[in-house]
This record gives C-alpha cells, structure tokens and sequence, in this order.
C-alpha cells in the first residue's frame, strides 16, 4: 500500500453519514479500513493517545485498564495488517476523535504513517462555529452530560490548533481543509462532497441523522438528571444508546419540532483566539457572532427544562410501544422517564417489573422523603404490571399511606 487518506472530522460535521457510506468500499484498489467499529475513532484514539486509558467510549462501557489495553493491541494489530497489505493502494480511515488527539500524539501518528513509508492526506471539515456549539450541546447531552453551566461558561472552537501539527508536519498540499456549508450548498450533502473530493467512484450515500428533536432533547436531559447511573458499564451503555436512538427514530419520523437554536444562539458567549478566527476568515464565515453581548446559560436551562401538555401526550405514545399499560398518564415525568430506561435496561418483562421494584426500594433506602415520588410511582408501575405480586402490593400501600399523611 502507497498512501492513507485520514478524515479527521470536525466533530459534527456529518461523519457518521460518511463513515456509514464508506463501509466496506473496495474499489480500484481504494479501500475504507475495517475495525470492529464503523467510526475508527475508538480504534485510532485508542492506538495513538497517549491518554487511552481515560478515553471516555472505555469509561462510559465500564472497561478495566488491562481490558483497555488489550483493546489497543487488537487495534493495532488490525492496522498493521491493513497497512501492509499490498493488494491495494490507498487505505481511508475516517474518525472525528482523531482531531482531539493532542499535538504530541499527532505527531507520533504522522511519524508512524511516515516509518510505514506511506503517504499520508488529511481530510477535515470546518463548520460555522454557532452551528457546532449547539451540535455540541446535543451531543454532550447525548452523551450523559447534565451540569451544562461548569461546560459551557465560555465556549470556544479550536480548529486552527487542530490542523495545526499537520501543516507543520506534512507538506501543505497534503492536508486538505473544506468548509462543512460551503460543502453542503455545492454538492448536496457533505457524502457527495467526500466523494468528489477524493474522488471515489461507486461510493453508497447513507444518511445517518442523529440529530434530536426538541423533545428527545428535553428527555435525554431529564433522563441525565435524574438521580440513577445510565452509564458505567456494557449494559448500561448500550441501553441508554438504544433509548437515544429510539427516541432519534420516532420523532425524526414523526416530524416532530426542531430545537429552538434561537435559544442557544441568543445566550452563549463564543471566545475564539485571533488565529481561529482568522482560520474562519480564510474560508469565508461569519464571525459578526463575536459581538453577542447576551451570556445567559440559565436562559438554556430554563429551555431544556420546559415540557408542556402536547410535549407529554406525545412521550406517552412513544412510551406505550414499550410498556404495555395505561398507567402511563398516572407517572409524573422523570419517573416515567426513569420507568423506560429500566425497559430498555431490562427487556424482560420479570426483570424489569423486579428492576422497578428494587429501584423504588433503593430510593427508599437512600432518603425516602426526598425520593418518594420516585419510590412511590415506580413501585405503582410495577404494582400495575405484577397486580398479585404481594411483596409490591405491600410496600405500595407503605408508600401510599406515607403520601397521604405528608398531605394532611
């Protein structure tokens, strides 16, 4: 093999719609690379950064380090073959996370490339900085964050310190810079325009939307709030993944509202170093967003927060695909919200009634009066689906009677 093209985003800049698009390509002896993921960010963060064994994919899935570190073997091992195998000429690695590694490690990704005597290009994407703050936004969110004020104080892109170490590096004309918009407007979509500017003939377009509603949005946020771990292990990586993308589907198809980015764009304040803005100069952006005055991230929370009559009616549809009773309605919110995480954490049915159960217990234990709605509601939901269940009927009339007299 002669060369390797590495696409190294920018971060939401449409690479998971590239990545799937680029799966399996073999053609005229170009080849997309095959690691056991489609987005070879993992494998390729995890080979070259020196801080690996803190990447977030590992600590989100609850990895050990000595199963990190046997993941980095297997990676490499599998580029290794890939780059030595000489029935074809050029090899496409595409990953987002590449562009997070820190100079160092850049170089110490440019040198191996250029040990293995290969010719190495780089592929990356700018975005309109607005635009990828509140991508950003979504995907943290996505991601598990809740304390949005401690992240986004002072929000700052960083693509000149990015590209950086490979424009020292390598010659200029291998590392090839496009605008994400000005991609769009010309081509269509940014799959067309990654075809055309590495000229890859045959190449599939898949669109990959990942993008959230308003309303997922605002459910994944609560969900993030909510006093219960979603993350920490494989199970519980993959359920909450599976609920992000079942809601993703719904209300994607369903045409539901998008996020109100007037919101985002009205109350952050963007600091961005003379060098990036004379890097968004150079390709055209506006920077007329540098003189927003307004900073009000309780303004975004107040946003996230909101959820009307017409927002709830609709969760609760999305909610009865899953669990199959009408209590539903009954459940306030973040308890119904916590009842489907469970349900996608526990598909079947005896487990998630149990898990429904022993959640409520546990929120007992830790300070009833100040978790009882969620004591309360859940053990309701599991009364309801377990009606002869005794153990769930008792403490349910425990955690009655205790609501009652709080009342009076």
């Amino acid at each position: 093999m002669k060369k390797v093209i590495l696409h190294i985003g920018s971060h939401k800049t449409g690479t998971s719609s590239i990545q799937s698009s680029i799966k399996n390509y073999n053609f005229k002896k170009i080849k997309a690379a095959v690691f056991p993921s489609i987005n070879h960010s993992i494998p390729m963060y995890t080979i070259f950064s020196k801080n690996f064994l803190n990447y977030h994919v590992w600590k989100k899935k609850g990895y050990s380090n000595t199963q990190i570190i046997k993941k980095k073997k297997e990676f490499l091992n599998i580029l290794n073959e890939q780059i030595n195998d000489q029935t074809y000429d050029t090899l496409i690695i595409s990953g987002e996370d590449i562009s997070n590694l820190d100079q160092e490690d850049k170089i110490l990704l440019i040198n191996f490339f250029k040990n293995n005597k290969l010719d190495l290009e780089i592929v990356y994407f700018i975005r309109n900085p607005i635009d990828f703050c509140i991508s950003s936004y979504q995907e943290r969110i996505k991601g598990g964050l809740n304390e949005i004020k401690n992240h986004f104080q002072n929000f700052s892109s960083s693509n000149f310190n990015t590209v950086l170490p490979f424009l020292k590096n390598l010659s200029e004309d291998s590392v090839h810079i496009y605008s994400y918009d000005d991609s769009i407007k010309e081509y269509g979509d940014i799959v067309n325009a990654f075809s055309y500017y590495l000229n890859l003939s045959n190449l599939s377009n898949i669109r990959n939307n990942e993008s959230l509603t308003e309303i997922s949005l605002k459910i994944i946020y609560r969900l993030n709030n909510i006093p219960f771990k979603t993350l920490g292990n494989d199970k519980k990586f993959n359920a909450r993944k599976k609920m992000r993308n079942e809601l993703i589907n719904y209300f994607t198809k369903n045409d539901y509202k998008q996020i109100n980015k007037k919101i985002f764009t009205e109350n952050l304040k963007i600091n961005l170093k003379e060098n990036e803005i004379n890097l968004l100069k150079k390709y055209n952006f506006d920077t007329s967003f540098l003189n927003n005055k307004n900073h009000n991230i309780d303004n975004i929370i107040k946003y996230l927060n909101e959820f009307n009559i017409e927002d709830r009616i609709e969760f609760n549809k999305f909610c009865s695909q899953f669990i199959l009773t009408d209590i539903i309605e009954k459940i306030s919110l973040n308890s119904l919200i916590l009842c489907l995480y469970l349900k996608f954490l526990y598909t079947d049915e005896n487990d998630f009634i149990n898990a429904l159960r022993n959640e409520a217990i546990s929120f007992e234990k830790k300070n009833f009066n100040f978790y009882k709605i969620y004591c309360y509601e859940l053990m309701l939901m599991a009364s309801y689906l377990r009606p002869k269940g005794v153990f769930i009927q008792k403490k349910l009339s425990k955690y009655n009677n205790h609501l009652k007299m709080k009342k009076v």
